[in-house]
């Protein structure tokens, strides 16, 4: 393996700057200030149970359902 290739493998799975640019992805394309917090969520714990954004983005059950049908929609 080369250096270069060792360089970009590093940089693909590093979990906090994939996190920074999910986040940002996510704020950009979709209009939703809870969005890049749910995103982020996934991404750290692999899944996210619907019940559980409610709890994880401190909101009404309604507010979190509307964040993740966002979401979904945007693929």
């Amino acid at each position: 393996m080369t250096l270069d290739q060792i360089t970009l493998s590093a940089r693909l799975f590093d979990l906090c700057g994939l996190d920074q640019r999910y986040r940002r992805l996510v704020a950009d394309t979709i209009d939703d200030k809870r969005a890049p917090e749910l995103i982020s969520a996934v991404l750290r714990h692999g899944s996210l149970e619907r019940g559980d954004a409610q709890i994880m983005l401190k909101t009404s059950e309604r507010t979190a359902r509307n964040s993740l049908r966002k979401l979904t929609a945007a693929g």
